[in-house]
């Protein structure tokens, strides 16, 4: 039926907005150790000195801490802060932290069918040979990164609904609903097949934990 065909290639699914494998990113170690300023005790006797630590974004910091030593004693270890009387010490700053990294697994190469849940996002009044339908506007999510976005359409004419049913699917879509109403909003349950189109999930989990250190001399003065 020509019509059927016309009204079928109108409706077939569109391509996904981001089909495109993302590159596995190596963790970045956004962690950076400053130097700690000399230190005014001003009218006390003692300063509080604690670590000073910047981390970045993919960064779960563990720990930070401190060990001082003046001259051969060690004055505090693997502190979180020290208090210090006026001197010269040797301040160790050690930073333990854990990197988050993702990894990307495929989840349909475009030949396998997967579960979706779809919602209308629009519609859009056609007319086909003298036949009028609605085409349906698509968002479909599922175990994968982004929105799979198709089309569908739904048969106004009576006469041809009659014969085709409500809805014209594409070629994606091998189960779905015997009806779904042309209404923005409407959501559904479908097992879509992403014609030529490669969907991914990418998943993240935190790396071992690492550690930096760097040491400085560090002054206290009145």
């Amino acid at each position: 039926m020509k019509t059927l065909a016309r009204i079928t290639a109108l409706a077939a699914s569109v391509v996904l907005v981001a089909g495109v494998a993302p590159a596995n990113a190596a963790p970045a170690d956004n962690v950076s150790i400053q130097k700690i300023a000399k230190v005014k005790l001003k009218n006390k006797t003692k300063a509080k000195v604690a670590p000073k630590v910047k981390i970045g974004p993919a960064v779960q910091l563990v720990s930070k801490t401190l060990t001082v030593k003046k001259g051969s004693k060690t004055v505090a270890k693997n502190k979180n802060a020290v208090s210090l009387k006026a001197g010269s010490y040797r301040v160790t700053t050690t930073v333990k932290y854990k990197v988050l990294q993702s990894s990307t697994t495929l989840v349909s190469d475009g030949t396998t069918a997967i579960p979706m849940s779809c919602v209308v996002t629009g519609t859009e009044l056609n007319n086909v040979e003298g036949y009028d339908v609605t085409l349906m506007f698509l968002d479909c999510t599922g175990a994968f990164d982004g929105i799979y976005k198709a089309r569908m359409a739904y048969v106004n004419d009576p006469f041809l609904r009659s014969l085709v049913g409500d809805n014209i699917w594409g070629d994606s879509f091998l189960e779905h609903p015997n009806s779904v109403p042309p209404v923005t909003g409407t959501r559904f349950a479908a097992t879509v097949k992403p014609v030529d189109v490669v969907l991914y999930k990418t998943t993240q989990t935190l790396s071992v934990v690492k550690s930096k250190k760097a040491s400085q001399s560090l002054k206290v003065v009145r």
